[in-house]
């Protein structure tokens, strides 16, 4: 009786631990992944000598096939301590593909960080190809590149043993559930925010010379394209 008992009470707390991870899905929950899925690469790949880079979860906007990007410049900065930091931005509407797609992204991104702080020119043709320097780094960390027309060794997936990584790590899967409703989701186009807000914005709008995939900041930025590694270029 008392082992059938406490089969029936870890079974029950299972239950709610299940639960309570699909109740309690939030930007909060994701983010720590992400770090942790950083940390992970990070310690992994590149023997820890990657800064860490601020994580952020933002909007697509007007662009499209957009899936993140790493911004050339320290964007960030803890005021107290003095340091100052890159930012790795993942686009909330693509946010539910699921874990390894997401990370997939992230790694790209990691890879254009480590370039970045190395000196290592991974894009050429004035910002809008990614190299065999990209290509070369990134296959050196974890991942597959492929070759698209125009935009280069773009084109990112995971090894087989990054996967196997991920799939033994703790990470949560179920933290890749969540996205950011697009704007063609709402019955006007817009979500309410956004239309009482339109009139007021002052924000200013980069957009990608090869894609044409556009991002709008609240002050000037340096930012690459995650798609094909271009330089966004401010709009007048």
């Amino acid at each position: 009786m008392v082992h059938i008992s406490n089969y029936i009470f870890e079974t029950y707390v299972s239950i709610i631990l299940r639960c309570d991870i699909k109740m309690k899905i939030n930007t909060k929950v994701l983010l720590n992944e992400l770090y942790k899925a950083f940390a992970l690469i990070n310690k992994t790949y590149y023997n820890n000598k990657l800064p860490e880079a601020a994580i952020t979860i933002q909007g697509n906007g007007n662009r499209t096939n957009v899936m993140g990007w790493c911004t050339v410049n320290k964007v960030w900065q803890d005021t107290i301590n003095n340091e100052q930091k890159y930012e790795i931005a993942i686009i909330g509407e693509y946010l539910n593909r699921g874990m390894f797609p997401v990370i997939s992204t992230l790694m790209h991104e990691m890879v254009h960080l480590h370039n970045l702080v190395n000196g290592i020119v991974d894009v050429s043709r004035n910002g809008t190809y990614h190299n065999k320097k990209f290509k070369n780094v990134a296959e050196s960390h974890g991942l597959i590149i492929e070759h698209i027309e125009k935009i280069g060794w773009s084109k990112t997936n995971l090894t087989e043993s990054t996967i196997q990584l991920l799939k033994k790590s703790e990470l949560n899967e179920n933290a890749f559930s969540l996205i950011r409703l697009a704007p063609e989701h709402f019955t006007n186009g817009e979500s309410e925010v956004e239309t009482k807000s339109k009139s007021r914005s002052k924000s200013l709008k980069y957009v990608c010379p090869i894609c044409g995939n556009s991002v709008r900041a609240n002050k000037e930025m340096s930012l690459i394209c995650g798609e094909d590694g271009a330089k966004f270029e401010l709009e007048n």
